[in-house]
């Protein structure tokens, strides 16, 4: 994706937010068009998942962080569109591959996943993510988690991600599923 596609990109996604990723962004206080576009801005790589011309979901890498616990680990983030559940399978297929990718070229990915988030919690359990204790964050009560390579994601991850390359900005382009 090229920075003169994030914005498009990002209005694509907040007007098609899956419900769920809606609600965890106004527990952080944050439910807005710029939550979502800096998202993408701030991330060092991000991807766009589409099935023919249609968004699925927008995931991306940004700087590493400090748990509340001391841990560090780069945040990773998914926000999915509403076109999502009707792919689901594609998605599930995909996953593994761009977190397999990650956590090779990063390490220890994280980030905090709102409790009442049960679809992101459950998808992120299956990659293989450990739970920290549960955190306030501003109006919600979130679970930080930690996602390391494993041969368990690697096995999973039968979808190669060779078709991307690198962009102009160092950001990499959108792969279908």
């Amino acid at each position: 994706m090229r920075p003169s596609e994030y914005l498009e990109t990002a209005k694509r996604l907040y007007y098609n937010l899956r419900e769920a990723d809606a609600r965890e962004a106004d527990r952080l206080g944050m439910k807005c068009l710029a939550y979502v576009f800096a998202s993408i801005w701030h991330s060092k790589e991000v991807y766009g998942v589409w099935k023919g011309h249609v968004l699925l979901a927008v995931t991306g890498v940004s700087e590493e962080f400090n748990y509340p616990d001391g841990d560090k680990a780069t945040c990773v983030w998914c926000l999915g569109t509403e076109d999502l559940d009707h792919h689901r399978r594609d998605f599930v297929r995909y996953a593994p591959s761009i977190l397999s990718y990650f956590t090779a070229k990063y390490g220890r990915l994280g980030n905090f996943i709102n409790k009442e988030n049960k679809a992101a919690l459950l998808w992120i359990r299956r990659m293989g993510a450990t739970f920290k204790d549960p955190v306030r964050i501003v109006n919600g009560i979130f679970l930080p988690f930690v996602i390391e390579r494993s041969e368990r994601l690697d096995v999973w991850s039968d979808r190669s991600l060779d078709g991307c390359h690198d962009s102009d900005a160092g950001k990499t382009a959108e792969p279908t599923v």
